[in-house]
């Protein structure tokens, strides 16, 4: 690690750091929201929240780091990798022993993806069934696996406009659906139990 490479911090200003958060809010962090889909099946709802809360504040700790450490190790070709959590897995090696430690890097990526693409997958469907006033979401998997499938493969053409949407228009996109309706929504539940008094 070469602390070094952490220099100049803010060189750009604050305005610059922001609007590259914008991009990093809408995706993993706004995706948070979908979660919330799972609270009515718990039944402990306040250790939930606290745990939730817990977990988020964790993870952006445990990400903040890993970007230091990843900016620490990679200096400037951090900005030439699509992926320098894979490029910071290359480097390490123990003892001329453990090497190759990128195809653990690889799974966990996998199996987490697996998992967050269930539950939004089980949310959709749950919310949709309850749009439409149906008691059962499981007629609606198939279909709309089969609208996802279409859409993955046809939504973009190669990586570089896949990394062009996720930065640009993804984070505009989504910000209304992952912010403003859930603090609508939010709002409302807080106000009608006031108005019904």
């Amino acid at each position: 690690m070469r602390w070094d490479y952490l220099l100049p911090l803010q060189d750009e200003g604050w305005l610059q750091t922001l609007r590259a958060t914008f991009s990093v809010f809408a995706f993993p962090f706004g995706e948070t929201i979908i979660f919330a889909s799972l609270l009515p099946f718990v039944m402990d709802a306040r250790k939930v929240l606290k745990k939730s809360l817990l977990a988020l504040i964790l993870t952006g700790l445990l990400l903040c780091g890993l970007s230091l450490l990843q900016s620490a190790v990679l200096g400037e070709e951090i900005t030439r990798t699509s992926f320098p959590g894979l490029a910071l897995l290359r480097e390490i090696r123990v003892a001329d022993f453990l090497t190759r430690l990128e195809v653990l890097g690889i799974f966990v990526w996998t199996f987490a993806s697996f998992i967050k693409l269930s539950t939004c997958f089980w949310a959709l469907a749950q919310g949709l069934a309850q749009l439409v006033g149906i008691s059962d979401y499981r007629p609606l998997i198939f279909p709309l696996g089969i609208i996802i499938t279409v859409l993955s493969v046809t939504t973009v053409k190669s990586f570089s406009e896949l990394t062009q949407f996720t930065q640009v228009i993804y984070p505009l996109f989504t910000f209304p659906l992952q912010v403003l309706i859930p603090l609508l929504l939010l709002i409302l539940t807080r106000l009608k139990p006031a108005t019904n008094k």
